[in-house]
């Protein structure tokens, strides 16, 4: 049994898992190849053999314990029918949803269907390509993160529309969020048959949310995402972020029930310990900027969170995903720092 799904069953390993949100991404020089020979983003989450070579390139450089399959969270809505193109230096940029009732007529009445058999056809070529021993993780944004792109038209400062939606277009946008919650649960199972080990689920805008909405809106679609899938597959192992959600990381963890909990940088591990570890297995809270800062501050970060978490009792991870900044050689010292080289 590989090394996360024995820590999810027994609570404690012989060492540490370790791997990175984004562990494949723009910081490597690999990654920036194949960029430059691919037409777009897309292009690349789309193509079965790209996506699939991306999402090894960190495991052949720093032999991480779990690879995550390249794709994006946007693939969901873009599935949909919702447009999308991702514009250099400015990320994901959609057209904002209309709350129309034409509009959400003809967004409730498509499925994703077989729009996205390229990102299990990778699944499957990577799945075939990667050790035994190594999870492959799958992934999908939470409904209210999705919600928040479509409605902002792509990424936000503060998302007052995404929360003004929810307030002027309440039974619109419940009516779409149960058709994200479905079609998150859809694309999370189909990645199982395909080949994960381990399935993700990141709500990046949780704490965004005004704080009344947040049961209805970040705990209730992720909880029914958790009960559809264990009622296929019980033993595949779910992480769940909520990102930014503060202390109401406890009422999350206890009525969503994920066996991961991945945390962000900004909660004390003390409290993480006191509220969070006897519920599920602890994930995450280096800070990303701390990769790009000098080796003795990562080595020192590193080993007080293994102090604090115990080690083989958590997932070595990051508060967020890693920095396009982050110098090659700090990802390295960190992965031997925390394998104890």
């Amino acid at each position: 049994m590989s090394l996360i799904k024995r820590l999810v069953k027994e609570k404690i390993v012989e060492k540490t898992p370790i791997w990175l949100m984004r562990q494949a991404g723009r910081y490597m020089s690999e990654y920036k190849s194949v960029k430059r020979k691919s037409k777009d983003f897309l292009e690349m989450c789309y193509t079965p053999d790209i996506a699939s070579d991306i999402t090894m390139q960190p495991i052949r450089k720093f032999d991480f314990d779990a690879a995550i399959i390249f794709s994006d969270i946007l693939v969901i809505p873009h599935a949909l029918g919702v447009g999308l193109e991702f514009i250099k230096n400015k990320g994901p940029v959609m057209p904002r949803f209309s709350f129309e009732k034409k509009d959400i007529d003809d967004f409730m009445s498509k499925e994703v269907g077989n729009s996205l058999d390229s990102v299990y056809e990778a699944i499957k070529k990577t799945r075939a390509m990667l050790s035994k021993d190594k999870e492959l993780i799958g992934f999908a944004g939470a409904p209210w993160t999705l919600f928040s792109y479509m409605t902002e038209g792509g990424g936000s400062k503060n998302f007052d529309r995404a929360n003004l939606a929810l307030i002027k277009n309440k039974e619109f946008s419940i009516e779409v969020m149960k058709k994200l919650t479905n079609s998150v649960a859809d694309h999370l199972i189909k990645q199982i048959e395909s080949g994960v080990d381990v399935v993700q689920i990141f709500d990046s805008w949780a704490g965004e949310i005004t704080v009344d909405k947040y049961d209805e809106f970040i705990i209730e679609p992720a909880r029914e995402i958790v009960k559809k899938i264990r009622e296929k597959y019980k033993h595949v192992p779910i992480i769940c972020f909520p990102r930014k959600s503060s202390f109401r990381y406890k009422d999350y963890v206890e009525r969503v029930k994920p066996d991961i909990i991945s945390i962000d940088q900004d909660l004390p591990l003390k409290w993480v310990t006191e509220n969070l570890a006897d519920k599920a297995i602890i994930q995450g809270n280096l800070d990303p900027m701390i990769l790009i800062d000098e080796k003795e501050k990562i080595r020192s970060q590193a080993k007080r969170i293994i102090q604090e978490l115990g080690e083989g009792k958590f997932i070595f991870n990051l508060g967020r995903g890693v920095s396009k900044e982050t110098p090659i050689e700090n990802v390295q010292f960190l992965v031997d720092v925390v394998r104890g080289a």
